[in-house]
């Protein structure tokens, strides 16, 4: 199943920001990111401070995703 679940609601929210529809077209794109976010795995580097950051990295994205809608 992986990714393709994802693939109609960002198709969706596509489709309403070029129909117009902005609030509903930054909601949905909104609540993608959210389960996109979630849903991301972060694979450990030997890179000092690799994992924390992108971690962070996520957050910020889920953070600002909940800010939006």
């Amino acid at each position: 199943m992986g990714g393709r679940a994802i693939v109609l609601p960002a198709l969706l929210s596509v489709v309403f920001l070029l129909g117009g529809q902005i609030g509903a077209g930054i909601v949905l794109t909104a609540l993608v990111a959210v389960v996109i976010v979630s849903r991301a795995e972060v694979r450990e580097r030997n890179i000092a401070g690799g994992y924390a950051r992108t971690r962070g990295y996520l957050q910020l994205a889920k953070a600002a995703a909940l800010l939006s809608i």
